[in-house]
């Protein structure tokens, strides 16, 4: 299903492509996509074929999963846990700032740095949910945070860099953190696997919405005259509200069969 779900890349160029090679005909076949950014709905096409492919194999598949707490060994000691967390978090910030030299460069091969999350989340009890929550949304924060809130000399930040650093850095990668170290206690009152996915993808989703509105220069359709964003935005905030009424109704289906 992860195969499958890959040709979302794919078809997201060729929407692109089809509109860059000629853009008058592909205007007059669809005039209701006239005036859009063709690079964010082609992000857009990739997550939304992506994302709804690999749903459909969890679904089609959730027999299999088991849902009950297994007895597995956490082989990975907490200090390992915590020294892989600060060299992966270490290269990666380093190659993000430094990204023209050669550390820079070797960070571009995914597959070498995914050896240290496969470890940890295969070996830790606190990798897999620091990995899922603030760690992928680490880059994706700092990214928002440069290109918003740090201005120059002729392009004011769009947002403060005090209220950034606050709103867009500190308070989600908090909130991220509490909610993964809450799932990862080593006890027996750890959450089932249905209730950490529920409010791990209502936590993302809203951190991910705000992120990506907050770096397409807040794009309301009907604060001012068509906008080239407009169209990506208003998709952002139907699938944000979708799924968090998904995980909203998982959390009270779960909720209500204590009860019985």
């Amino acid at each position: 299903w992860g195969v499958v779900g890959g040709l979302g890349f794919p078809i997201g160029q060729a929407f692109q492509a089809a509109s860059a090679s000629d853009s008058a005909g592909f205007q007059e076949a669809m005039p209701i996509l006239w005036g859009i950014n063709h690079w964010n709905m082609m992000e857009c096409a990739f997550g939304f074929v992506a994302g709804g492919v690999l749903g459909f194999g969890v679904w089609l598949h959730r027999k299999r999963i088991d849902e009950s707490e297994s007895d597995e060994s956490i082989t990975l000691p907490l200090t390992w846990e915590v020294c892989l967390v600060v060299g992966y978090l270490y290269m990666m910030l380093v190659a993000w700032f430094l990204e023209e030299t050669q550390f820079g460069r070797f960070y571009e091969y995914g597959l070498v740095m995914a050896i240290i999350p496969v470890i940890g989340v295969m070996g830790g009890r606190y990798w897999p949910y620091l990995y899922a929550l603030p760690i992928v949304a680490m880059p994706i924060a700092g990214k928002t945070f440069r290109a918003v809130s740090l201005g120059t000399s002729t392009n004011p930040p769009l947002v403060p860099t005090d209220i950034g650093w606050l709103m867009i850095v500190t308070f989600p990668l908090l909130i991220l953190t509490i909610i993964a170290l809450h799932c990862a206690k080593p006890d027996n009152v750890r959450i089932s696997s249905r209730q950490f996915g529920a409010w791990g993808l209502l936590a993302t989703s809203t951190c991910y919405f705000l992120f990506n509105f907050t770096f397409l220069s807040f794009p309301w359709s009907w604060l001012k005259e068509w906008q080239m964003q407009s169209t990506s935005g208003m998709i952002y905030i139907i699938a944000w509200v979708v799924l968090s009424l998904a995980a909203y109704l998982v959390l009270l289906k779960s909720k209500a069969s204590k009860h019985f």
